[in-house]
């Protein structure tokens, strides 16, 4: 059998050198192997010049997706006594617990953001979104150019496969973790697993949960220790994404740490 390679640090080179049972073998390069997965977003918006009762076509979602938050907001504030609402609804069927409310203390270019409705609201390809207004003037006078918008991040529940790099020489793998800068909330589950030549390296998929911190990394258990890599190794990583009565996590990143001699 050969010889198991393992990376020694030299205090006194200052580099990397690889080692086995016959002794210290020569300098070794670390080369860090990533791949990011971003949850796709698009916002649907709408306009009003003039403060009135009215409905404002909003826009249709192209695909599936989970509802991530609603807003509105004027350049011009509502003058004191009048009433301004918006309802952000689904196919006719209100998103909200209660209709966003534009008052005349609310400043000129400062978004009030709506509360959803028993969240996560999921939404089909096909979905029509519209802002149902309903102003009552009584002695003020009506806001003006009102924006409104609702953001939905697509394809909750998907299963992706991306690219992570080619080994550049042989070495070995020592490390393989995932960490995300937001993390999921609920019941959601991520799971991230990495490939080399399409057969995962590790003896089970990586998995974010709701307790793991922001930028906390979670670390995968090799199926062997110094995995062998062989110059030209194709590495990919499968992303599991699935939302539950939660929201998934956005910007994950998987990485394999390599050490090359």
């Amino acid at each position: 059998m050969p010889d198991q390679l393992t990376p020694y640090w030299d205090p006194i080179k200052q580099q990397f050198l690889m080692s086995s049972s016959s002794g210290l073998i020569g300098p070794a390069s670390v080369d860090i192997l990533q791949a990011a997965f971003r949850q796709r977003s698009v916002t649907l918006s709408g306009f009003q010049a003039t403060g009135a009762s009215a409905t404002i076509p909003l826009g249709i979602a192209q695909n599936d997706g989970v509802i991530v938050g609603t807003n509105v907001a004027a350049i011009t504030p509502m003058g004191s006594g009048d009433s301004y609402t918006v309802d952000i609804q689904k196919n006719g069927v209100t998103v909200l617990s209660s209709a966003i409310a534009l008052l005349s203390s609310t400043a000129a270019y400062v978004s009030v953001p709506g509360t959803l409705a028993s969240p996560p609201v999921y939404c089909k390809a096909g979905d029509f979104f519209a802002a149902v207004i309903t102003y009552t003037h009584a002695t003020g006078t009506a806001p003006a150019n009102v924006s409104f918008e609702i953001t939905l991040a697509e394809d909750p529940g998907r299963s992706v496969t991306i690219p992570m790099g080619i080994a550049p020489r042989a070495g070995t793998i020592q490390d393989a973790r995932i960490s995300a800068i937001t993390p999921l909330t609920g019941n959601a589950t991520f799971t991230a697993d990495i490939r080399k030549n399409g057969t995962s390296i590790l003896t089970g998929a990586m998995a974010l949960l709701s307790s793991t911190a922001a930028r906390a990394s979670v670390t995968g258990t090799l199926t062997a220790t110094n995995l062998a890599v062989a110059a030209g190794d194709f590495f990919e990583v499968v992303f599991t994404s699935t939302p539950g009565t939660g929201v998934p996590p956005q910007n994950a990143i998987a990485q394999v740490e390599l050490f090359i001699n």
